[in-house]
């Protein structure tokens, strides 16, 4: 790479060599002080949200705050490009699409702030299934996606003499399905780590999305008491936040 660049005869001219590194130290001069705008999620806005939240000691006010200034930030630098492109001003259209991205960002994350503050609040045992139904490893796909229509489920916790992990109706569909009646359930089977019932349900969203799958075993005293599974939690979720509106 090096002889390549050396070769193109940048390298044999100091000149040109300098004023390409100018040219990148002040870009990237450029790009830090525009991250350090406090609009949120700027690392600018990330550290005036910290600030705000030592002030006001309140999470979703002091991210509110942070992606106001992002919000507002955004949307300066859409109307500086519409400004520019109807004057002839060339890089118009990039301040339009950069302030839109932040905007959009802004906006996107305060939102996650408030959802993360319910789902930490709700407990796996208030949403949790004591009463679950297991398949074998050795069920064919064929066999494992009629029960998931019958039972109007997406996934299902495999288990022989002890719990293997879980399978899940999405890992089907990269399969020819001519070849359902000759793979195991096994070969799509995903581990699973357990939940306590102690514990909120985003973390059992995050080890769902982590492992790709939508049921997750629940354990208390080294004994799976149940399970929890995504399209529950959804449900509950809907409904705290129409109890909350």
């Amino acid at each position: 790479m090096i002889h390549s660049f050396l070769s193109s005869g940048i390298g044999e001219n100091p000149l040109l060599f300098e004023a390409l590194f100018d040219y990148l130290f002040k870009i990237n001069i450029i790009l830090g002080i525009f991250n350090l705008v406090p609009g949120y999620p700027l690392d600018g806005g990330r550290i005036f949200r910290a600030a705000m939240w030592h002030i006001t000691k309140d999470i979703k006010k002091a991210t509110y705050y942070a992606s106001m200034g992002g919000k507002v930030f955004g949307g300066v630098l859409v109307v500086l490009g519409l400004v520019g492109v109807f004057s002839g001003i060339p890089g118009g259209l990039w301040y339009i699409f950069i302030g839109a991205f932040i905007y959009f960002l802004a906006a996107t994350s305060y939102k996650q702030t408030i959802l993360k503050e319910i789902l930490t609040k709700i407990k796996v045992e208030s949403v949790m299934r004591r009463r679950y139904s297991t398949i074998k490893p050795t069920t064919t796909l064929t066999k494992f996606v009629n029960l998931c229509i019958y039972n109007d489920k997406e996934s299902f916790i495999v288990k022989d003499t002890q719990v293997k992990g879980v399978a899940d109706i999405l890992h089907v569909q990269k399969i020819n399905r001519k070849d359902w009646d000759k793979i195991k359930v096994s070969q799509i089977t995903r581990p699973a780590r357990a939940v306590k019932p102690s514990d909120s349900i985003y973390r059992a969203l995050e080890l769902m999305e982590n492992h790709q799958i939508r049921t997750l075993p629940v354990k208390k005293n080294k004994k799976i008491i149940g399970i929890v599974e995504a399209k529950t939690i959804g449900n509950a979720l809907r409904i705290q936040q129409l109890v909350s509106a």
